[in-house]
């Protein structure tokens, strides 16, 4: 496999990863604000 190529998708796995953990984070977050306004 091209190293290049590599790279480039790891870089990708990188991105979505964090992109994933922020999205969790915020669900997270609005779980528990709803938990306590009841």
């Amino acid at each position: 496999m091209n190293k290049e190529i590599k790279i480039q998708l790891l870089n990708q796995y990188q991105l979505w990863s964090t992109i994933a953990r922020d999205r969790y984070d915020d669900d997270l977050h609005d779980v528990i604000n709803t938990r306590r306004a009841e």
